[in-house]
């Protein structure tokens, strides 16, 4: 009787396999996310750039898509990363070493890129990038007293900035 049990449950999951939902979003679900997190963003931001935040570690990654990948190593005392992915095959890839960071990061679009570099600061960060298009690539390499405060908003399509700080 259990090999029976056992043999009917194996066939089941055989013969109706498991699909995770997919979710066809059209252009109208994008420019609405997109409209509520520019409301979001203007909350936010400047939530995220005051000097006097309680201390908390949190980051907050949010995807919609497919093939997002975010690899984020971040170390330190005061914490607050937001990470958000709308589209395909997008990245964001940040190894930080920060006393406090506040960072920001919004993609919407397809194969966009970003890459936030920055070993043994010590300083204070508040970091807001926006990229809107496809094809998009961001990268900043170390800290120093001008980008403490840095805000980027890229858009269009097949664009690059790369930052190099000493």
């Amino acid at each position: 009787m259990k090999t029976i049990f056992i043999t009917s449950v194996f066939l089941f999951f055989c013969v109706f396999p498991i699909k995770a939902q997919h979710e066809n979003y059209t252009p109208d679900f994008y420019q609405g996310v997109l409209f509520g997190y520019q409301n979001a963003m203007n909350y936010i931001i400047p939530q995220v750039n005051q000097n006097s935040i309680e201390i908390q570690n949190l980051v907050n990654i949010k995807q919609i898509g497919n093939f997002n990948t975010v690899d984020a190593n971040i170390q330190s005392l005061n914490l607050n990363a937001q990470l958000n992915q709308l589209g395909d095959n997008n990245r964001i890839d940040v190894l930080r070493n920060d006393r406090q960071t506040m960072q920001f990061i919004y993609q919407q679009g397809n194969n966009n890129e970003v890459r936030d570099y920055s070993l043994h600061s010590y300083q204070n960060t508040n970091l807001n990038f926006v990229q809107l298009g496809n094809n998009l690539k961001l990268s900043t390499y170390g800290t120093n007293s001008i980008v403490e405060n840095l805000s980027i908003f890229q858009k269009g399509n097949a664009r690059e900035i790369i930052i190099l700080n000493k």
